[in-house]
């Protein structure tokens, strides 16, 4: 069952996206017990259950940042703009790493090149334009729309098998998800042509001290809200960066 933790012989079959920007990416097991389960139902004519063998992560858009901090004190807009960004590179990272699975840099690199199509926005206005929510929606709809683009011919190839690593979203809810901080040193997914004793999937030590290996449901509200983008460390913009 494809959860929170490592599982073996996954493919992507379908990925969609809403008018919110929430991006549906569903993964696959090929394994024997998911092709039993499919041809046991078959020959019974129940309807196939594919809870066991399928799993749909949700890439969420970023909320807007706190306009204050913890302790009531105004958040700079530079500060604001930073996690902004963050949060937005985060999840361009996320949509990277996937396509490195099958695409060369030509593809996956229009994901930046194409995140501000149809915007007016560039290094003079980049730090309060970003802040806007129907910018920064656009943003990430753009880099998933890029995405869904180069990744649709791959879909539903059950020979194009991998390794996946999805954490617990954190310490309240249990829910499985992308790892979405260093992936590139701590990848949450690859080829099963790597031997599993060369394999660079695993837990870091801080996800396991902090429990985000463990997929068991707590006792806390599972309907508790994830934390806003500026309820984190405010970080800094760097436009020029961004737009040479």
């Amino acid at each position: 069952m494809i959860g929170v933790g490592i599982s073996q012989n996954v493919y992507l079959s379908s990925v969609t996206m809403d008018d919110k920007g929430v991006l549906d990416i569903t993964f696959k097991e090929n394994t024997p017990e998911a092709k039993m389960n499919v041809f046991e139902a078959m020959q019974s004519g129940e309807a196939i259950d594919t809870s066991a063998f399928e799993k749909t992560v949700k890439l969420f858009a970023p909320m807007e940042p706190f306009e204050k901090d913890s302790k009531g004190n105004p958040v700079t807009q530079e500060k604001r703009a930073g996690a902004m960004q963050r949060e937005l590179t985060e999840r361009q990272q996320v949509l990277i790493h996937l396509l490195k699975g099958y695409t060369t840099s030509d593809a996956y690199t229009r994901i930046g090149k194409e995140s501000f199509s149809g915007l007016d926005i560039n290094k003079d206005n980049y730090e309060s334009e970003i802040l806007k929510k129907e910018v920064f929606i656009q943003v990430h709809k753009n880099r998933c729309r890029v995405f869904i683009e180069e990744i649709t011919p791959f879909l539903n190839d059950d020979t194009l098998l991998f390794r996946l690593l999805l954490v617990r979203q954190d310490k309240d809810k249990h829910f499985a998800t992308f790892r979405k901080k260093n992936v590139e040193d701590n990848p949450f997914w690859e080829p099963m042509d790597i031997p599993a004793e060369a394999s660079k999937v695993k837990f870091t030590p801080q996800e396991i001290k902090d429990g985000l290996n463990d997929g068991t449901p707590s006792q806390r509200s599972e309907a508790a809200d994830k934390k806003p983008a500026g309820d984190k460390p405010a970080g800094t913009t760097n436009a020029a960066t961004i737009f040479g």
